[in-house]
């Protein structure tokens, strides 16, 4: 599952403007950024893929950060969505446990996702 998210969604995220290294990326925009990070489930055979942002002055920080926007992480702001949900603060994750699931299919579906609610999301905010 790994390789089928570098190899089809990191380029889509490159080519919006993220930046930083597999699960973390961020993206500045003005004062603000628009962050992303997969989670996997401890036990495998899953993952999210949630998406922040930190608004000027360190708004929706959590954790106190003294240190660059490269530094921060999904898990350190209050407010965050998981792309597939239907609702914010709902639960969704990407199943690939099952055998002979499509792995790049899966990465296509995510791939889509932030286009349609990825990109909503961080505009409404």
């Amino acid at each position: 599952m790994d390789a089928a998210l570098k190899a089809t969604v990191v380029p889509v995220l490159r080519k919006k403007g993220f930046r930083g290294s597999y699960p973390h990326f961020y993206r500045e925009v003005g004062e603000s950024a628009d962050l992303l990070t997969f989670q996997f489930r401890l036990g495998g055979g899953l993952f999210v893929a949630e998406i922040s942002f930190v608004g000027p002055n360190r708004s929706n920080v959590s954790i106190h950060a003294d240190s660059s926007i490269a530094k921060i992480r999904v898990s350190m702001t209050r407010e965050r969505f998981r792309l597939g949900s239907l609702k914010p603060h709902t639960d969704f994750w990407f199943d690939f446990q099952k055998p002979g699931v499509d792995f790049g299919a899966i990465a296509r579906t995510v791939a889509g996702l932030l286009d349609d609610q990825g990109e909503a999301w961080w505009l409404a905010r």
